[in-house]
């Protein structure tokens, strides 16, 4: 029924043959279980629900039937069976008495069944026959051994179910075989014996069928089974034996057969023994040794020990005692003789098997023992480690070592000894005395040992610690002056103890002396105290003596020794004392201290100062405050020191005044104000930069000015990304650092520098900023530029003196700054020669186009560096120059080569479009004109298969652009190309260039690396062509050394121009310059609709680059040639493939 979510339930019974409520389980659980009390019939079952006075029923009707009577079965369908018994090999046919049947049973129609069966009453089980069978055959049982039980389970077709009778089956074996498993030990004798058989059965048995090759085993007849096997392994092994039994002639078993019998044999155990036990010494109480053993076999589990009675003993046997693991213990009695006993040990395992017999032996050791002294000799109190010894007169049983402990009381740190070595009688033994060991008497225990290890039974003795005597001396004896006549002093005592009756003293040997040294002299050693007296010797020098006083007592004991000091007074002296201060300062700057130490037996000091200084206090002390005034002069700050007896010699210290501008060093900020004296220096301040001090100035924060610059020889100036300005004179010597910064000179006159005044001969950037004058001054003193040389100012004019080189390295090209500061100024102008530099990275071989700057050169003195053919005299610089004529040797060429491979140094004819080999290297090397240069390397590279390598290229002589010479104009024929130098010393921009008449806005430079990648075989350079219009020109075919964004034409490089149509002219002016350099590598940007055409060839997994074409579109451009379109160049070498348009 259902749980009420409101109210309770209760049930009731409405009708049926009985309506007790006892029938229900619970009456108020809707889960109740109903048993019919009343029998057969129908009954009406209610389930009420009640709320208050509401409630609700739901009835149910149960019928219930009688069941029928329980069902018989039996063995046998004609007689009542209820049992049977059947041999284990004897035949079960189904049908008959084997076959279990319904006996004299109506079953009701439509009945199923259920047959049931368990097996040496275990649980029931369905025998898995079909419901409708009612015949259970039971053969299926005939070969299993045991009881089983059979029932029905009859349901019928109204659910009652009945259960029938219990039958059983009874199966037994043909007969009960005693002894078929045997276990034995290897070689002995053993029987096995047969049960359940008639009685004089008889038996005959199979040689047995063995494993690990056991032998012994044969066949028989007889009553049981005997024989006896041997295992020759370690591990069990099994002999099988085939045993049939024979039977009486009056015996007719149900079924007869033969059967295995199983014998294991068991190995003897063994064990791996030592052949003697642990020795032991003897002794009066019953101790234990160990027997060891390394292995067994046949898992012994116990153990048997018995004595030889010879010689005598009382040790105990012992029986199948549990067999440990390694070492056996062995129970020695109280009192055994010293010498050596024999035992024979046994080992048994589980199995029963005993091994062999094994002999061991035990030897008991004799003990040692010493004929010592009770007392050690006695000593007094120490605080340092000491010795004494213990005497001895006898030795019995050889003992060899001996051990020594102390007794805890009175308190001590008397170290043990352990197994010392013992030396032969008679002798002492050694005992170390602990320093700090209190007075008193101590307690030890000595014992010896012998060889045998056996130890002596304990000796006790006892060590006599005496304490020391003392005297309460004064730490000082009295005080003398130095005198030529020996002088007496006293040194008084306080108190003393432990009678002391002599004194003795010891003079430190430093401060040298000839005090006399005291032994053991006569001390009245008065209780209460008293003094004794001490000779000074004549002439003994000043100074503080010190002596060491001790005193003894009758028992020989000496106290510790009492320092004391005895003075003898002279003049203050020096000993290397020096008076501490500063050594510079700045004028007018403050109060500074001076002190000396302090002097022994000074008595007043008197200081004096240069002319100028205040000695604000402290004169007569060691300590005195001084102060620089303006105009005080520098010299030496002095003390003298005296007291009554003299005086020591003057004591002078150094100072030097400094002046304002002048370099402190407290750190490397020039800007620190901290570190000058009267502030940062301003263009109207002489600097003096001295060395020696703790930091070097760097300027990086600020521009830094002075007027005179002095730096003293390891000193320097760091400019670091910075300026510098001077206005005055430099005095240095490699003591500027400008590597990385700027140079402004602003002098109000003429101003000379020298490269040796800065590191590395080297200037960063250089500006010219008055109209004074500049000099480089010295012989081959060169100032080397390695960024920028400028004028801000105008009229000024630089005198080099053939002292000025513009560097050129990977990093960078120096450049001449606009003369006229991009129009600003007027009048600048660099006279004197200048070595200009050109640099010319490694990469493969090829072609330059190259300029020059200056005149007054030949092509052997710039670029062969004025060698003879093939001579290096300057590795780094120059390059191998070749020629294809005849002479070319005596024409100043390095390596003359056949005519048809071409010149190694050419020039453009514009008039002819070709290419001309220059006359010879003594000819001057003109500005203004481009030079097609066949660069290797530098003059070390002499044969074709040598490696390139970098190279510098430079020219020296008047520049073409110095401010006072008129700039070039070149004049451009209609069609024509034109070769044009750059005639600056710094990078242009084509941009500014003036171009007039048909000049196209279009300029040609020849790249190196184009076509020329590692082993290319197509070419040694090509043509790069920029078309306008400026500033963003656009580079064809681009790539080589063009890849980035720099479109300038560098210093020393050349470059070809075109005019279309008409005349055009090309003109230089200063403006032209551009700051910076590059190593030629540039890429252009795009301003038109273009269709450009690249010629690659494949070289492996590269391409190379050889060539390009152009084709740009715009409404404003005209579809007929003008000055617009820009012919190719066709690029050089056999091997070099072009596009031309």
């Amino acid at each position: 029924a259902n749980t009420p979510t409101l109210g309770s339930g209760a049930w009731s019974v409405i009708s049926g043959p009985s309506t007790s409520l006892a029938q229900f389980s619970q009456v108020n659980n809707p889960q109740a279980v109903f048993t019919p009390a009343g029998g057969a019939g129908t009954y009406q079952l209610r389930w009420t629900i009640t709320l208050g006075a509401c409630s609700n029923f739901s009835n149910v009707q149960v019928t219930v039937v009688n069941p029928p009577s329980n069902p018989n079965i039996s063995f046998n369908e004609i007689l009542q069976q209820s049992s049977q018994t059947i041999m284990l090999c004897g035949p079960v046919d189904p049908g008959g008495e084997h076959d279990i049947d319904i006996y004299n049973y109506s079953v009701p129609p439509g009945s199923s069944f259920e047959w049931q069966f368990n097996t040496n009453g275990g649980g029931w089980t369905n025998a898995g026959l079909p419901s409708t069978e009612d015949e259970y055959p039971v053969a299926a049982f005939a070969g299993i051994v045991g009881t089983h039980q059979f029932r029905l389970r009859l349901t019928t077709p109204a659910g009652c179910v009945v259960t029938s009778n219990v039958l059983t089956l009874n199966v037994n074996p043909v007969s009960s075989i005693g002894g078929t498993n045997q276990v034995v030990c290897s070689g002995a004798n053993f029987t096995a014996n047969f049960s359940g058989f008639p009685l004089f059965t008889m038996f005959s048995w199979s040689a047995p069928v063995v494993t690990g090759g056991i032998t012994g085993g044969s066949g028989g007849l007889g009553f049981s089974l005997t024989d006896n096997l041997v295992n020759p392994t370690l591990d069990p092994q099994t002999a099988t034996y085939t045993v049939t039994p024979i039977y009486l002639l009056s015996v007719s078993p149900s079924c007869s057969m033969s059967f295995p019998v199983t014998v294991t044999v068991y190995p003897r155990p063994t064990i791996n023994l030592s052949p003697a036990a642990i020795s032991v010494c003897s002794n009066t109480v019953l101790q234990t040794t160990q027997l060891h053993y390394s292995a067994t076999t046949g898992v012994p589990s116990t153990y048997s020990i018995s004595w030889n009675n010879t010689p005598a003993n009382t040790f105990v046997p012992v029986n199948n005692a549990v067999l440990p693991a390694s070492p056996i213990s062995i129970n020695v009695p109280a009192n055994t003789a010293a010498g050596t006993y024999t035992g024979n040990l046994t080992v048994r395992n589980v199995n029963g098997c005993v091994s062999v017999s094994y002999p061991f032996t035990v030897t008991v050791n004799a003990r040692p023992n010493i004929g010592n002294s009770t007392t050690a000799l006695p000593v007094c109190y120490s605080d340092n480690n000491q010795q004494t010894t213990l005497s001895y007169n006898t030795l019995t049983n050889s003992p060899v070592s001996y051990s020594l402990s102390w007794n805890s009381s009175p308190a001590n740190s008397f170290v043990p000894v352990t197994d010392a070595p013992l030396n032969a009688a008679p002798s002492t033994i050694a005992i170390q005395v602990p320093g700090g060991t209190a007075p008193g008497t101590f307690t030890g225990n000595l014992t010896v040992k012998n060889a045998s290890g056996c130890v002596s039974v304990v000796k006790t003795f006892t060590l006599l610690v005496r304490p020391l005597p003392s005297a309460d001396w004064a730490s000082e004896a009295g005080t003398v002056c130095q005198n030529t006549v020996a002088q007496i002093v006293t040194l008084p005592y306080f108190s003393t103890i432990n009678s002391p009756n002599t004194y003795s003293i010891q003079w430190n040997p430093s401060p040298a002396n000839s005090f006399a040294n005291i032994n053991n002299a006569a001390f009245p050693g008065s209780a209460t105290g008293g003094s004794i007296h001490i000779n000074v010797p004549a002439n003994t020098a000043a100074g503080l003596y010190t002596g060491n006083i001790t005193v003894r007592n009758a028992s020989g004991c000496v106290s510790p020794a009492s320092v004391f000091t005895l003075t003898v007074k002279g003049p203050p002296v020096i000993s290397g004392e020096v008076i501490s201060g500063n050594v510079e300062m700045c004028e007018n700057s403050g109060q500074y201290t001076f002190s000396i130490p302090a002097i022994a037996n000074a008595e007043s000091y008197n200081w004096s100062t240069p002319a100028g200084w205040q000695i604000i206090s402290g004169n007569g002390t060691n300590t005195v405050l001084l102060s620089p005034n303006t105009g005080s002069l520098s010299g030496n700050v002095t003390v003298t020191v005296s007291n009554s007896c003299g005086s020591a010699p003057q004591v002078s210290h150094p100072v030097q005044v400094l002046k304002s501008g002048t370099w402190l060093g407290v750190n490397n900020n020039w800007h620190d104000p901290a570190n000058w004296c009267d502030g940062i220096p301003t263009l109207a301040t002489n600097v003096l930069i001295p060395a020696g001090r703790p930091n070097n100035p760097i300027v990086s924060q600020d521009i830094a000015s002075t007027q005179n610059l002095t730096i003293e020889p390891g000193a320097q100036v760091v400019v670091q990304n910075q300026t510098l300005e001077i206005g005055g004179n430099v005095v240095s010597t490699g003591g500027i650092n400008a590597l990385a910064g700027h140079i402004d000179l602003k002098g109000s006159s003429t101003q000379s520098i020298a490269g040796s005044m800065f590191a590395d001969k080297t200037i960063h950037e250089l500006s010219i900023s008055h109209p004074h004058g500049i000099q480089f001054s010295g012989a081959n003193d060169t100032v080397k530029i390695s960024y920028l040389l400028s004028f801000e100012t105008s009229n000024g004019q630089l005198q080099t003196n053939g002292n000025l080189t513009l560097l050129s390295r990977a990093s960078g090209t120096a450049s001449i700054g606009d003369l006229t500061g991009g129009g600003q100024y007027s009048g600048n102008s660099i006279d004197g020669q200048v070595t200009v530099e050109r640099y010319i990275p490694n990469h493969p071989k090829s072609w330059q186009f190259l300029s020059v700057p200056t005149t007054g050169q030949t092509i052997n003195q710039a670029w062969q560096e004025g060698n003879a053919p093939m001579a290096n005299s300057q590795p780094g610089y120059g390059t191998i120059v070749t020629g294809n004529m005849p002479n070319a040797l005596s024409l100043g060429f390095d390596i003359a080569t056949p005519v048809a491979s071409g010149p190694g140094l050419k020039t453009f004819n514009s008039n002819t479009g070709l290419w001309e080999g220059v006359a010879g290297t003594h000819q001057p090397i003109l500005p203004n004109q481009g030079y097609m240069l066949f660069v290797r390397g530098d003059r070390s590279v002499t044969a074709f298969n040598h490696a390139a390598t970098a190279t510098i290229l430079r020219n020296t002589g008047t520049l073409v652009a110095n401010g006072t010479q008129a700039l070039p104009v070149h004049h451009v024929d209609a069609g024509k190309f034109v070769a044009v130098g750059n005639p600056f010393a710094s990078a242009i921009d084509f941009n500014t260039i003036q171009k007039s008449g048909g000049l196209q806005d279009v300029f040609y430079v020849w790249d190196p690396k184009l076509t020329n990648s590692a082993n290319s075989p197509y070419g040694l350079g090509g043509y790069q062509t920029f078309i306008g219009p400026g500033p963003n020109y656009t580079v064809i075919p681009g790539g080589g050394s063009f890849a980035g964004g720099n479109t300038n034409i560098e210093s020393g490089m050349a470059f070809f121009v075109r005019a279309e149509g008409t005349t055009g002219t090309l003109s230089f002016a200063e403006t032209n310059k551009v700051t910076g350099s590059h190593l030629v590598t540039r890429q252009a940007a795009r301003q038109f609709p273009q269709i450009r055409l690249n010629l690659f060839v494949n070289q492996g997994s590269n391409q190379v680059m050889l060539d390009a074409a152009l084709s740009q579109y715009d409404p404003s451009f005209s579809n007929t040639l003008d000055i617009m379109d820009a012919r190719k160049l066709a690029n050089q070498g056999s091997d070099q493939i072009s596009i031309l348009t």
